[in-house]
């Protein structure tokens, strides 16, 4: 990820480079060094950018990232020990009852009693 953001950065200070050069050749092209002088009025823009993003960078630390005394109040808080909590009996589900209007519709149980319940348990061991 830091090469990422580092390329990132990298091509928008060179962008600012280029586009300070561009505007300082097309202001004033006089002269045989106006390239060299137009170059170097880049790199400092590009320098004078990335030294500002650096000092917000700074700012934003200090402002954001909490002091040492903090860290150790923390770290101690964190050290100490925390009272374990009361275990709680876990609530049982309510049993369920199977409805009985679909025990009769299941196709698992067959309520056929009598001789065709005979009959009908060795049909399935039969081949045709």
């Amino acid at each position: 990820m830091q090469q990422v953001g580092g390329s990132i950065g990298l091509s928008a200070l060179s962008t600012v480079a280029l586009t300070a050069t561009a505007s300082y050749l097309a202001a004033r092209h006089a002269g045989p060094l106006a390239p060299a002088t137009a170059a170097t009025r880049g790199y400092t823009t590009a320098f004078t950018v990335a030294a500002a993003i650096l000092g917000l960078g700074v700012i934003l630390a200090i402002v954001l990232l909490p002091a040492r005394r903090r860290l150790a109040a923390l770290s101690t808080a964190a050290a100490e020990p925390a009272p374990a909590p009361a275990p709680q009996p876990e609530p049982q589900p309510a049993p369920q009852a199977i409805p009985v209007a679909l025990t009769g519709c299941s196709p698992v149980i067959n309520p056929v009693t009598g001789a065709a319940a005979a009959a009908d348990r060795g049909s399935h061991l039969e081949r045709s």
